[in-house]
This record gives C-alpha cells, sequence and structure tokens, in this order.
C-alpha cells in the first residue's frame, strides 16, 4: 500500500476498519479512542454529558478556551492532492480566529502535524478555512486534564507536500516514517 496514505488514514480509524474488514480484535486504545470521539461529537452537537472517561477533559479544554465548534467529524477531500480525511472538529476561537484541534487519547507522535496540516489543506480548498488555521492535538486524559500541542510550523506542509508527491526524503524534516 501506498505510504502516503499512512498518515491521513488515522482519521478514519483505520485500525478499526481494518480490524472490521478482516475480522481482527481491535486494540482496547482504538475503542477507547472511537468511544471519546463519540462522546465528543454528542457533547458537541447537543451538550449532553456521557460517561466517557475523556470527555470531562474536552468539556475543561472547550471552557477554558472559549472554543466554539461548527464542524464536527466532517468528511472531507481534497481534488488537487487526492486525499479524503475526517475533520474531528473544527470551529472559532474568542478571538475570532479558526481552530482546528484534533481529539487524541493516545500517545504523541511525530507525523501528527501532518494530518492537520493535511486536514487545513482540504478545509481550504473548499473554502472552508485559512490554509494559516491555527491546528493543534487536544490531548484528553482520563483524569480530566488535557494537554495542547500546537502545530504551527510551515515545515508541516512542506513534508506533506513530499509525502503526498511520493518523496521519501520528508523524513529528513525529523518526522518518523510512517
Amino acid at each position: 500500500r501506498d505510504s502516503r496514505f499512512g498518515v491521513l488514514d488515522m482519521a478514519a480509524h483505520r485500525d478499526a476498519v481494518f480490524a472490521q474488514l478482516f475480522g481482527r480484535r481491535q486494540p482496547v486504545g482504538v475503542v477507547l479512542d472511537v468511544a471519546a470521539h463519540r462522546a465528543v461529537e454528542n457533547y458537541s452537537r447537543t451538550g449532553e454529558i456521557s460517561n466517557d472517561p475523556y470527555l470531562p477533559a474536552w468539556i475543561a479544554f472547550v471552557k477554558s478556551t472559549g472554543f466554539k465548534p461548527t464542524h464536527i467529524e466532517f468528511p472531507i477531500f481534497s481534488a488537487r492532492w487526492r486525499f479524503a480525511c475526517t475533520i474531528d472538529v473544527l470551529g472559532t476561537l474568542p478571538d475570532g480566529r479558526m481552530f482546528l484541534p484534533d481529539v487524541k487519547t493516545g500517545a504523541k507522535k511525530k507525523w501528527l502535524p501532518l494530518q492537520t496540516a493535511g486536514q487545513a489543506i482540504a478545509l481550504s480548498s473548499h473554502g472552508l478555512c485559512p490554509r494559516e488555521v491555527t491546528r493543534a492535538n487536544v490531548y484528553l486524559r482520563q483524569d480530566g486534564t488535557y494537554v495542547l500541542d500546537d502545530h504551527n510550523s510551515p515545515k508541516d506542509f512542506i513534508a506533506l507536500a513530499g509525502l503526498l508527491n511520493g518523496d521519501s526524503r520528508w523524513t529528513d524534516m525529523e518526522y518518523m516514517y510512517v
């Protein structure tokens, strides 16, 4: 399989899809992540609070940043670059800036800024936000806290373009090859 799809497949929960296709049991981390995404989606749409252990961290993030979601679990594509992805959440901050936080429950990975760069490209190609949208991962913790990891390096777009063009030299941008 072409390696350039590995980064963006994460937004579609690749492991869960493969588990369903090939009959493998889903790892516990994937099950928890999917449940957390559903809880965040439901809370962001309806305000309903579930008993998901990661939801208090999302609520704390929303309250402390003033983030207002406008698009939730939104599938989108880039015709130019020929990829599709799912946006966890897109919205605005109190100062009016567009913010693209990607929700995570696991460990930090070096390549995750490439995922949000791809999402920003897809969104901007449809006029939904500027490519310079503020991007980050929001790592939700079961203790109700969160860690915000900003993704604002222009190198993310350069590395992603190299990856999508099939150039394996993007690894010298200090990203792990996926």
